[in-house]
């Protein structure tokens, strides 16, 4: 009885997770706007799961970043469509799950610290995360490898 209870349990917080919203907090975004901050001029840009909750996130991070004086770049081009948003910036489409802060390989030095940073206020305000170094020759030609790359899928 007490397993099938936990089993229970566990997958209502699964599906709880599953349907809420990836959100910051306004403290969550002043906090990491503090520490972001340090890193300003960082090129960034997007690329974007057409998701209404995956759009959302992406404007909270594209704002905050901006105000913290990082510098959202072209995106880049894909075989997918570009969004544009109300800001004026755009994001390539594509077709992903989770979260991704993505960097090259000959970049590290320059933006590892601000990707680490990046990721770090992210889990620490919740949003699952992760973040690759990439061997220039594995990287897409599409992307910019002098940007530190954002993509943002579905759950």
């Amino acid at each position: 009885m007490t397993a099938t209870l936990n089993a229970e349990k566990a997958m209502q917080e699964s599906m709880r997770a599953l349907i809420t919203p990836r959100v910051l907090s306004p403290e969550q975004i002043a906090n990491m706007k503090e520490k972001l901050k340090e890193y300003q001029d960082t090129p960034f840009d997007f690329a974007v799961t057409d998701d209404l909750d995956a759009k959302r996130l992406l404007m909270q991070v594209g704002t905050m970043l901006l105000d913290s004086g990082w510098l959202w770049g072209s995106p880049p081009t894909l075989s997918g469509f570009t969004l544009g948003f109300d800001n004026g910036h755009q994001a390539a489409e594509l077709s992903f799950d989770g979260l991704s802060i993505d960097i090259a390989e000959s970049q590290r030095s320059k933006l590892e610290k601000p990707a680490l940073a990046l990721l770090n206020g992210l889990l620490g305000a919740g949003i699952k995360a992760g973040a690759n170094s990439t061997p220039d020759d594995k990287i897409n030609v599409a992307f910019d490898k002098k940007s530190l790359h954002i993509i943002i899928g579905k759950r």
